[in-house]
């Protein structure tokens, strides 16, 4: 009886486990953001599009606009070049953790392992244990290769492009009819 629990057990933390897994390795490319190495922070490396700001790409990737401008040492005004990189700062901010691989919220990241760098330290920018990142990229142990693209966890992600605060355009005709409406004697 022990030995059925212990299955079910392990095969519930497996399956999210090879979710995540299918993600990177069957097509690393798809919605896939990548990470690196910015000023000794990990940084979504994003490319800007036309008619993105700073206000719209704080908002999608869930980090506050001081950081996010901090960060590439522009202000808050400055007008962002199609084409340009911008690094998003990444953190528990917009870290989503122990989340299931087909959240709509949510974007895989990948991060393309460098000389010198090691597992123990990866999991732990990546806020899981080396075993978890292992699981992740189906590897049996923590030897890592230059240039291997490894899954790294997810970030928060809204893709709506709706703006911050929606202005509320009031119908006076419709007001008027209101107040109209409020002062007929009730029969």
């Amino acid at each position: 009886m022990l030995r059925v629990l212990l299955f079910i057990f392990t095969l519930g933390i497996a399956t999210p486990a090879i979710s995540q897994i299918r993600v990177t390795a069957d097509n690393p490319d798809i919605d896939t953001l990548r990470v690196v190495f910015y000023n000794d922070k990990w940084a979504i490396e994003h490319e800007v599009e036309t008619g993105e700001n700073l206000f719209m790409l704080s908002r999608r990737f869930h980090v506050p606009p001081a950081l996010l401008a901090d960060m590439n040492g522009v202000d808050f005004q400055t007008i962002l070049q199609p084409g340009s990189i911008l690094y998003i700062p990444f953190g528990p901010y917009n870290q989503a953790k122990g989340v299931s691989a087909n959240r709509f919220d949510t974007r895989p990241l990948s991060y393309v392992v460098r000389k010198y760098d090691n597992m123990f330290r990866l999991a732990h920018l990546a806020g899981v244990s080396q075993r978890t990142m292992q699981d992740w990229n189906a590897m049996s142990d923590n030897y890592l290769e230059e240039g291997r693209h490894l899954f790294v966890g997810w970030v928060l992600y809204d893709a709506s492009d709706a703006p911050v605060a929606d202005t509320v355009s009031v119908n006076k005709q419709g007001i008027e009819n209101k107040k109209e409406q409020e002062q007929k004697p009730v029969q």
